[in-house]
């Protein structure tokens, strides 16, 4: 019976707290211990980003391996990441307490709207992940855990921050159980002149949850949240890299264009114990989403897109040895009429059956999965994943991965139109076989360092034609590399963080069978924290993130944006209830970007957008349990 509270705890709250550090739940969908798990996962705290000053999921999950951030500036601007190479953005699933968090066909997810007010943790299983997860988990998932009420007492959480460009941060949450009864509540406010001319921002968000758990632990609970934001869109700079002074590259190349964004979620969960070992979960979920650009804050929407989706999941679970479910999907997409394209409503449906084993022999873990996914546009798929982990001795582990897994195509590569170009209903999801084999000495999360060699073959891929009229499937890619990640102690109250990636990303076209490099495809990227708490109110820590080089176009050609290492340190002090800090990011005011961009008047000129220079900022952090 504890064995499946456990389960209920993760499946239907929430994350485990920091002190339970010891199970991971995106790889089988229940509470898994460590020991058991392959390499190729990760997972990163609230404890972890708020010590970089991570305000957004882009920042959140910069200390992982194979994680590529292509951001567009600074707070509030358009952001979407990578895992292992992959090519495109729409090949990794965004999760949020086990369920997608965008639509089979609704792709390119804005990790800049994702806030880390109500998260508590952040896994990560790099490789193929359709098994359990479906569509669109080449290169893994990034799962994010929200806050639960712990305890039966009050806990509240304030905190302000100020940074230079004009940027305040305001947030708060509380969160209370009484009996069976259980519920928590957040907002936030974030606001940025931004680095570059018109690149100000401003964002509002909110959650509510709440549940109840019956005496014979089935619970009933609901969630909703909303995201607000509006930012400039600037468009970038013209000038090369080595021409930026700190003031020049500031200047927009479009000094008036705007993004609104407007985003609704909510989770509708019962849980039903069957037994001692036994449950079976449904959960309802949906999202709505609006994006519209204007060509300044004024004007009327010169393009205009809503995005909606609802499904449910429903799933059986045997202790934390067998997981069978089923999951149902309408996936939705109305564009208004633009000076380009006709207005279109499309929507597709898909339907899904999944079950994966988790079985101890000794010191072997065997992990078998098969999911069948039928979708309206372009049929019925298949993706199994076989995993396996040995324990050698206390301190060493090996392991290994073989999946299979599916993206899909999404409704603009289906549907759209306009006088020189249209999707192509008629495309197939890109298929990958993904395969890994790794080791981690150390058995803890104190002292831990694992590597891993992955390799991924991407077939069918989606690109346009050789006449630039439509999409087609047709070009190939292969994904190789390895991933080193540590955490360890370097002196008497001084821990280290470090990971490490070597990419190896190439592929073909459709008018050539030789493989090239891949764009936007780092060759190496690393990152190390220290943190020295000489006593337990006092913490410095200072971080680096160091990325190579990376290019426009494929085969190394075209515009560059060069390697970079940048460098932060932030020190705090509590005091009683409150936490007081002050930070510095781009210590040494490095000029670098991580994409380029387009100028709005003339689509075909490529620009590149600055990330900020040398940053300050101070802030205050209340909690309150009582």
């Amino acid at each position: 019976m504890k064995r499946l509270a456990l389960v209920f705890i993760l499946a239907t709250a929430g994350p485990l707290r920091a002190e339970d550090e010891g199970v991971f739940l995106s790889l089988t969908r229940s509470a898994t211990p460590d020991r058991r798990l392959p390499t190729n996962v990760s997972r990163t705290t609230s404890e972890d980003w708020e010590s970089l000053g991570a305000t957004a999921l882009d920042e959140g999950v910069l200390p992982l391996p194979s994680v590529v951030v292509q951001k567009s500036g600074g707070p509030g601007s358009f952001s979407t990441l990578r895992l292992r190479g992959s090519p495109s953005s729409a090949q990794q699933q965004i999760l949020i307490d086990d369920l997608p968090l965008l639509g089979v066909s609704n792709q390119f997810f804005d990790l800049s709207q994702m806030p880390l007010t109500d998260i508590d943790r952040i896994e990560v299983v790099r490789g193929g992940a359709s098994v359990l997860y479906g569509a669109n988990t080449t290169g893994g998932v990034i799962h994010l855990l929200t806050k639960r009420p712990v305890g039966d007492k009050p806990r509240t959480r304030f905190k302000s921050e100020f940074r230079s460009y004009y940027t305040q941060l305001y947030e708060g949450d509380i969160s209370h159980r009484i009996g069976g009864f259980d519920a928590y509540a957040s907002a936030g406010r974030s606001l940025t002149d931004g680095f570059q001319k018109n690149a100000e921002s401003d964002n509002l968000h909110g959650t509510l949850k709440a549940g109840y758990t019956f005496g014979n632990g089935a619970r009933l609970a609901v969630d909703g949240s909303i995201v607000d934001g509006e930012v400039g869109n600037p468009h970038g700079t013209v000038l090369p890299v080595e021409a930026w002074d700190g003031k020049k590259e500031r200047e927009a190349v479009d000094p008036t264009a705007r993004v609104d964004q407007k985003a609704q979620r909510g989770h509708g969960v019962v849980f039903l114990p069957l037994g001692a070992a036994a449950s079976v979960q449904s959960t309802f979920y949906g999202t709505g989403q609006r994006y519209e650009t204007r060509p300044s804050k004024s004007a009327a929407p010169d393009f205009e897109q809503d995005n909606r989706f609802w499904g449910n999941d429903t799933r059986f679970q045997w202790s934390d040895v067998l997981t069978l479910g089923a999951a149902y999907e309408w996936d939705g997409q109305k564009t208004g009429e633009s000076a380009f394209a006709p207005a279109r409503d499309n929507h597709i449906t898909n339907v899904g059956a999944y079950g994966q084993l988790s079985l101890a022999l000794g010191a072997w873990v065997f992990m078998p999965g098969l999911r069948y996914d039928s979708q309206s546009a372009f049929g019925p798929t298949w993706n199994p994943r076989f995993t396996v982990a040995w324990r050698a001795t206390e301190n060493l582990k090996l392991s290994g991965n073989a999946a299979r897994s599916f993206r899909a195509p999404s409704f603009l590569e289906l549907y759209y139109v306009d006088p020189f170009f249209s999707g192509n209903p008629d495309l197939k999801p890109e298929k990958a076989w993904s395969y890994d084999f790794g080791f981690e000495v150390g058995g803890n999360s104190a002292r831990r360092l694992s590597v891993t060699g992955f390799y991924t073959k991407i077939e069918d891929r989606v690109t346009v034609n050789g006449g630039f009229t439509s999409y087609e499937n047709a070009p190939q890619a292969e994904l190789a590399g390895a991933e080193v990640e540590s955490r360890h102690p370097l002196l008497p109250r001084v821990t280290g963080r470090a990971s490490y990636t070597y990419t190896r990303a190439i592929g073909n076209s459709l008018t050539e069978t030789t493989h090239r490099a891949l764009r936007l495809t780092p060759r190496h990227a690393a990152f190390y924290q220290a943190a020295w708490r000489p006593r337990d109110d006092w913490e410095l820590s200072s971080a680096v993130r160091y990325v190579s080089k990376q290019f426009q176009k494929d085969d190394q050609q075209g515009l560059d944006l060069p390697t970079f290492a940048v460098w932060g340190a932030r020190l705090s002090k509590k005091i009683l209830a409150a936490e007081f800090y002050v930070a510095c990011d781009n210590i040494l005011n490095r000029r670098y970007a991580l994409t380029f961009d387009s100028e709005s008047a003339f689509p075909f000129s490529t620009t590149r957008n600055p990330q900020p220079g040398r940053t300050f900022w101070m802030g205050t952090t209340i909690r309150f349990t009582d």
